[in-house]
């Protein structure tokens, strides 16, 4: 079987257990936590039966920083055929919260090398660069300027993802879009970063709309 993993932060691992082996995916295995990966996981095995084995690699509080600090065990060793990058609102709120963020310069520097390395080792593997989003809440209004630089920090993945011909999947308009018929930004992200199970569907609907065209001409 192929193998997919999903590479990002808790957006993308909400609540997956650690325990669980790479590409296990069953009721006392739930290495697929809860959110968008979940749903896409499902909806993939569901749709190609025994044809790709998915692997949630999600941790929470991680940033592009961390993510390449696993990049040889939790990508290039398990020699996927297809990656998913969910990654950046860390990189700014950290910086808010903990004085532990990474500025734009370090943020495309490290991103630029992860994509690099995994390149060189799997030249053959397909990459999609997930994008970054924020939304209103109180939370990020109240870190004044949030809001903002992460969406500079998504139009530096999308650079990213020019530079290497990647696929962008777009979420920010998107969710907007979705907003302005709820008149509620909170339905979809309740603190304006974890989405809500609406908005992890909208997640998960986004990437699949993407990565089934590889999949079914795989």
């Amino acid at each position: 079987m192929k193998r997919i993993v999903l590479m990002g932060d808790s957006i993308t691992d909400f609540g997956r257990r650690r325990d669980c082996p790479p590409f296990r995916q069953d009721r006392d295995c739930m290495g697929a936590g809860t959110g968008y990966a979940n749903r896409l996981i499902g909806e993939i095995m569901y749709k190609y039966p025994k044809k790709y084995k998915v692997i949630n690699l999600g941790i929470g509080g991680n940033k592009v920083t961390d993510i390449y600090s696993r990049v040889k065990n939790d990508c290039i060793d398990l020699k996927p055929d297809y990656l998913t990058i969910l990654i950046g609102v860390n990189d700014v709120w950290h910086e808010y919260d903990f004085a532990r963020g990474n500025d734009l310069e370090t943020y495309v520097s490290v991103y630029t090398k992860y994509i690099e390395e995994v390149k060189a080792s799997l030249p053959e593997i397909k990459i999609y660069i997930v994008e970054p989003f924020i939304l209103e809440s109180d939370i990020t209004r109240n870190n004044d300027g949030m809001i903002e630089k992460v969406r500079e920090y998504a139009k530096a993945a999308r650079a990213i993802a020019e530079r290497f011909s990647l696929p962008f999947i777009e979420l920010q308009a998107k969710f907007d879009e979705m907003t302005k018929i709820s008149n509620d930004p909170t339905y979809w992200a309740a603190d304006g970063v974890h989405p809500t199970l609406q908005g992890h569907k909208l997640i998960a609907d986004r990437i699949m709309e993407t990565l089934e065209k590889d999949l079914d001409a795989d």
